[in-house]
């Protein structure tokens, strides 16, 4: 698990671009990039590096994020009252989600120290601030959150919301609460955590569309965890919703007979795993330890060059001598195309892995 971490950072720091962003999708079978491009996960690709900066500290990581840091401040435009928004290169309106993962990038570099100059690190603080009250503005009316923004001369938010946004922003602002001290956004969470929670348990039942309760999953789970620490009121409540939710994943979605990568569910399910032992539910947490173990096992299979990839007779060595490649996950076991946002919550998945199951300080 340690050797494919390691792995997964090394790629992400070896698919950065020049500009500062990241390679979107390598194929290294065909040795050629994906023209496409996405703002959302290319903010997601921050909050991965930074993720693994948090969890350990390198020079090297450190300048990536200070590089990516410096091409988001390039497309960065304040609105008239203050707030900030990211205008991504060819992204036609600002994009809730892309706004909330480069904060969550920031906060997570943040609470690892930030940047050694204080005049950065208050400037970082203060863009951060920015993006802060934007996602807070995008509330509406029914409490969940504007999937984007439309800049002049429209100035107004989009009149729909996204499963994956609305948990992108629960998830930001919590964080920015619990370990920044961000504590201004206490009634947008709680409003809007209510509003998801109500909306999204139970939309793969009462609307036909398990898409929807797919893409809030993960958001989902981390966002209740994040509550509950808070205990804000009902706080006991989303550890319930949280396991329900993982019941869903494990029983109904049934995560381990995907055939795509399942980074995603893992990610909500170590936190899945805290709340049951929170709740001292041992029969949930041991169902949901074995799922995360099998699970993580299956996937780092697919990593080229990982050290598992002998299970996988479509990977074995393949790869494993292209520095582009190397340490990459895949989205399938047959495909060879390395999407940037696939690592980097293969990533995440294992740094809580490994930290909350498997480490010597894990709770048993």
């Amino acid at each position: 698990l340690k050797d494919s971490i390691q792995l997964g950072e090394e790629f992400m720091l070896q698919n950065q671009l020049p500009q500062g962003n990241f390679a979107y999708e390598y194929h290294w079978g065909r040795k050629t990039d994906n023209p496409d491009d996405s703002a959302v996960r290319q903010g997601g690709a921050l909050w991965g590096i930074a993720l693994f900066y948090l969890y350990e500290p390198k020079e090297k990581t450190r300048a990536a994020i200070e590089k990516c840091f410096d091409f988001i401040l390039r497309h960065t435009k304040p609105l008239s009252d203050g707030r900030l928004v990211i205008d991504y290169p060819g992204s036609r309106q600002v994009k809730t989600g892309c706004v909330a993962l480069y904060a969550l990038g920031l906060i997570e570099y943040l609470r690892a120290g930030g940047p050694k100059s204080a005049d950065r690190k208050k400037l970082m603080e203060k863009t951060l601030d920015g993006y802060l009250e934007f996602l807070a503005s995008q509330q509406m009316a029914d409490n969940h959150f504007s999937s984007g923004y439309l800049l002049a001369p429209k100035n107004k938010k989009i009149k729909a919301s996204s499963p994956y946004f609305d948990g992108e922003t629960l998830l930001c602002l919590l964080k920015a609460n619990n370990y920044l001290n961000r504590k201004k956004y206490k009634e947008v969470i709680e409003k809007g955590i209510f509003a998801c929670a109500k909306s999204y348990t139970f939309a793969w039942q009462r609307d036909g569309k398990p898409n929807r309760t797919k893409g809030f999953y993960q958001w989902g789970t981390m966002s209740f965890y994040e509550y509950a620490q808070t205990n804000w009121q009902d706080a006991a409540l989303y550890k319930d919703i949280a396991l329900f939710l993982a019941h869903w994943m494990i029983y109904h979605h049934q995560t381990l007979r995907r055939t795509r990568n399942t980074a995603y569910a893992h990610e909500g399910l170590v936190h899945a795993y805290l709340l049951a032992q929170e709740k001292n539910d041992k029969k949930a947490a041991a169902a949901i330890k074995e799922v995360i173990h099998r699970g993580l096992h299956k996937l780092m299979r697919w990593q080229v060059g990982g050290p598992l990839r002998k299970l996988n007779k479509y990977l074995l060595d393949g790869g494993i001598k292209d520095k582009r490649a190397r340490g990459g996950f895949q989205n399938h076991r047959k495909e060879k195309g390395l999407r940037i946002d696939v690592t980097q919550h293969q990533g995440h998945a294992m740094l809580l892995a490994q930290k909350h199951l498997f480490s010597a300080n894990a709770k048993k």
